[in-house]
C-alpha cells in the first residue's frame, strides 16, 4: 500500500471477492481481510489503509468492515484494545451543554435536527 502512495495512487478498497460462480477458489474468509487491516494499523499512514468492503448480494450494496477495537462500553467509559493489543480506558464525555440545551421533545430541537445542511462551495 505504501508503494501505491509513492506513485500517487491512494489505495481505496480492499475488496472481498463476490459470490460469483467459478471464483470460489479465489475467495478468502472475511476475517483474513480484517486481519490485513489490523496489521496495517499503527504501522502505516492512514492514507495507505484502504476501506475493506463486502459487496452484499441481491443489491445490498457495499458495506465497510473494520476490526472491532471496542471491548466494552458503559455510560461513562469505553474500553478499547489498540492495534498493539494494549487495553486502554477512555472516559466518555457526558452530553455537552449545547446538546443539553435542547430536549428531544422540544420543537426547536426537532427543527434543528431536520434543518437542511448547508452545502459549502
Amino acid at each position: 500500500m505504501n508503494g501505491l502512495l509513492k506513485i500517487k495512487v491512494r489505495p481505496y478498497y480492499l475488496f472481498q471477492c463476490d459470490e460469483v460462480k467459478g471464483v470460489e477458489h479465489l475467495r478468502t474468509p472475511v476475517n483474513t481481510g480484517l486481519e490485513i487491516l489490523e496489521g496495517m494499523r499503527g504501522r502505516t499512514s492512514g492514507f495507505a489503509i484502504p476501506s475493506f468492503v463486502v459487496d452484499l448480494p441481491d443489491g445490498g450494496g457495499k458495506v465497510p468492515l473494520l476490526p472491532d477495537y471496542i471491548i466494552s462500553h458503559s455510560e461513562h467509559e469505553i474500553v478499547f484494545r489498540n492495534y498493539q493489543g494494549r487495553v486502554l480506558h477512555y472516559r466518555d464525555p457526558q452530553r455537552s451543554s449545547i446538546q443539553s440545551a435542547f430536549r428531544q421533545d422540544d420543537s426547536s430541537y426537532n427543527a434543528a435536527r431536520q434543518a437542511p445542511v448547508p452545502v459549502l462551495p
